[in-house]
C-alpha cells in the first residue's frame, strides 16, 4: 500500500499547480520533499488535474510500450510522478535562486556597509536599496541599484562585475566607485576612485559605444542636461568617502591605529598583546585592497607575520625599536 501524502502538502501541491503558492510555502513544500525517500514520493492520480494528466500520460506511454497490465501501467504512474516531481524540484529550485532576491537598504541618513558574497564591499547611502539573486557570484555578479552606494569590487576576472540602474549599466572587474541615480529625474552620476569602469545606456537608440570612464573622473547625466565627463575635484572625492571606512591611505601611522582601521573596515578583531607594535610608524596606501592583502603588506611593513582564522588575526613578531 502507498503511503499518503499529508494533507498540507496536498493542498501545497495544489496552490503549486495553480502558481498561488507563497515563498514560504513553496520552502516548506521544498523542505518535506528533501527528507523523503525517492521511492516513497508519489503524487495521487486523483489530487489535481495537471496530475491526473501527467498519470494518464505516462499510462498511455507504457502501454504503447508494452500489453496493459495493471501492475505495468502503476509502476509507469509511480514513477513518472516521481520523475515529475525530482525535475520540478530541481527546476523550482533554480528558478527559486535566479528569480528571489536579497534587498538590502539603508535608513534615510545614515550609511550601512555590507560584504557581498565575493567579498565585494558596498556603502549604501541615505534611503537607498541593493538587489541581487541568490545564484550571485556563481555565473555572475549582477546587482540592482537604487540610490548611491560606493563599490569596493573583488577583482574576479572570470565574472564581471554588473551594476544596473535607472538608465545606465555599468560593467567593472575589480575597482571602486561611486554610484548616485535618481529614476524620478533620469539623473545618473559616476565616480571612478581606481580602476576602469565602463558604463552603457539601457536604452541605446544613438546606438554610441559603451564609455571607459578612468580614475579621478566623473560622469553625470539627467533629463535636465546633456552627458558631461569631467575631471573630478578633491572635494567632491572627499565628499564620496565620507561616513565609510573606505580610505586606507596612511602616512606615519602608528601601527595600532591601523589595526583599529582594518577592524573596523573588515569586521575582524586583532587578538593578543600588540605593545611590541606600539612604536611601529606605517606609510602605506591599502585603500582598495582586499582584507589578506592588506594584512600582508600592513605585517610586512613591520616585520611581522600574521594568522587570520574566522575573523580573529593573531600578529607575531619582534616589533619596533
Amino acid at each position: 500500500m502507498q503511503p499518503q501524502l499529508p494533507d498540507e502538502i496536498k493542498q501545497l501541491a495544489d496552490k503549486w499547480l495553480q502558481g498561488t503558492i507563497t515563498v514560504e510555502e513553496r520552502a516548506v513544500l521544498d523542505a518535506w520533499y528533501q527528507q523523503q525517500p525517492a521511492d516513497e514520493v508519489v503524487w495521487e492520480s486523483g489530487d489535481s488535474d495537471e496530475a491526473g494528466m501527467e498519470a494518464r500520460l505516462y499510462a498511455d506511454i507504457a502501454n504503447k510500450l508494452q500489453p496493459a497490465k495493471t501492475y505495468h501501467i502503476k509502476q509507469w504512474v509511480r514513477a513518472a510522478a516521481v520523475l515529475a516531481l525530482i525535475l520540478t524540484g530541481w527546476w523550482s529550485k533554480h528558478i527559486y535562486e535566479e528569480k528571489y532576491s536579497t534587498v538590502i537598504v539603508s535608513n534615510t541618513r545614515g550609511i550601512k556597509k555590507m560584504f557581498l558574497p565575493d567579498s565585494s564591499i558596498v556603502w549604501l547611502k541615505g534611503n537607498s536599496s541593493l538587489t541581487f539573486t541568490r545564484s550571485f557570484g556563481k555565473k555572475n555578479r549582477v546587482v540592482q541599484l537604487q540610490g548611491e552606494g560606493l563599490f569596493e569590487i573583488a577583482k574576479d576576472p572570470a565574472h564581471p562585475f554588473i551594476v544596473n540602474t535607472g538608465a545606465y549599466t555599468t560593467r567593472v572587474l575589480g575597482t571602486s566607485f561611486n554610484i548616485k541615480e535618481e529614476t524620478s529625474k533620469s539623473a545618473f552620476e559616476l565616480l571612478v576612485l581606481t580602476g576602469k569602469v565602463q558604463i552603457e545606456k539601457k536604452n541605446n537608440s544613438d546606438k554610441q559605444h559603451p564609455l571607459l570612464v578612468t580614475p579621478d573622473y566623473q560622469f553625470m547625466s539627467s533629463d535636465q542636461q546633456t552627458p558631461v565627463l569631467s575631471k573630478a575635484s578633491n572635494a567632491t572625492r572627499a565628499a564620496t568617502m565620507t561616513g565609510t571606512e573606505y580610505d586606507m591611505n596612511f602616512n606615519r601611522t602608528p601601527f595600532p591605529e591601523i589595526m583599529q582601521r582594518v577592524e573596523n573596515k573588515f569586521d575582524v578583531k586583532f587578538a593578543g598583546s600588540y605593545a611590541a607594535f606600539e612604536q611601529c610608524k606605517v606609510t602605506a596606501d591599502i585603500t582598495d585592497q582586499s582584507l589578506s592583502n592588506s594584512l600582508k603588506l600592513l605585517t610586512m611593513a613591520v616585520n611581522a607575520n600574521y594568522h587570520l582564522n574566522n575573523g580573529i588575526i593573531t600578529v607575531t613578531g619582534s616589533g619596533c625599536k
